[in-house]
């Protein structure tokens, strides 16, 4: 089973991921996720990457070209900022760590080289879970599973629409590249897709302290009080890769606590936040990162309950 993505040049997906990071860069800068500096480095490379396209136009002329081209820019507007700062990171990334001047000294021997961008959650799941539901034998269902199911549908469908009007994505070439994609899978593979994608949302485990009994914290303030352990602890002993992924981690921890809070689905905070300090206290730092790789396993996971 594979997940439906795009295959292009790494050049091209950069391009368009520099040039819609630095109309957001403000954001991310205002969120500490940015360094001050590198707006202005990931501009300096989207100029010089931008040359170096021009110097090699033919190869972006066709109109199959153009449309993949216009297919990255409609994905890349459905992600949020720092899903393109992850994407320039790995793009960037020839298997040192993300560094730029090494991706635009390169640039001579990769300009053609491909990679993959898969095609957004938001797009994918309703597409997977229409060609799914007509699939399956309606007969298994009672009335009130195929209510919620297609109530389900409606509501991704929605939020998608809801997106692209706000982004300025015409949804058509999208869609049909990948309905064109999953037409082939069987419906337990696009059974497989939909749990992919939508366990990205849950975390399905959390820490339990040996000999202890296990006690719900709310994920994302765990998380947080871990990452700003970290930080005002081991800052000086980081590296700066580990400083952003931390600080791009907190970002998204922190935005689905306000969402979560906002929803009145975070109570007794300050006796959680006495609970997560008192267990932290508890573990070496080796401990914490391990945690941590636990709670993101990629930095697309989000919890909203673990057990400490």
């Amino acid at each position: 089973m594979t997940i439906p993505y795009l295959q292009s040049s790494k050049v091209s997906i950069f391009i368009e991921a520099a040039k819609i990071l630095l109309v957001s860069s403000q954001q991310l800068l205002d969120s500490a996720v940015l360094e001050a500096d590198l707006p202005l480095a990931i501009d300096e490379a989207l100029q010089i990457a931008q040359a170096y396209q021009q110097a090699h136009a033919d190869e972006w002329r066709d109109p199959e070209q153009q449309e993949r081209i216009q297919q990255i820019q409609d994905i890349l507007k459905l992600l949020p900022p720092l899903e393109i700062l992850g994407l320039i990171r790995d793009v960037i990334d020839q298997g040192q760590g993300a560094d730029l001047e090494s991706f635009l000294d390169a640039l001579p021997t990769i300009g053609s080289e491909m990679t993959s961008l898969r095609y957004p959650k938001i797009l994918v799941c309703p597409e997977a879970m229409s060609l799914w539901l007509s699939r399956l034998d309606s007969s298994h269902f009672s009335c009130d599973d195929q209510q919620a199911l297609h109530s389900n549908l409606a509501e991704m469908q929605l939020k998608l629409e809801e997106l692209a009007q706000i982004r300025g994505v015409d949804l058509t070439l999208l869609r049909l590249a990948v309905q064109e994609r999953l037409r082939s899978f069987s419906t337990d593979q696009l059974a497989q897709v939909l749990q992919a994608f939508l366990l990205e949302d849950e975390l399905e485990s959390g820490q339990n302290l040996e000999g202890s009994q296990a006690i719900t914290v709310a994920g994302p303030v765990l998380l947080m009080q871990i990452i700003d352990h970290l930080l005002d602890h081991e800052g000086t002993d980081l590296t700066s890769d580990q400083q952003l992924d931390l600080q791009m981690s907190r970002v998204k921890a922190e935005a689905k606590y306000r969402a979560m809070q906002k929803l009145g689905r975070i109570e007794n905070l300050e006796q959680q936040q006495e609970i997560i300090r008192d267990w932290i206290a508890t573990q070496s730092t080796h401990q914490l990162w391990v945690a941590l790789g636990e709670f993101f396993a990629s930095a697309e996971n989000d919890a909203d309950e673990a057990e400490i």
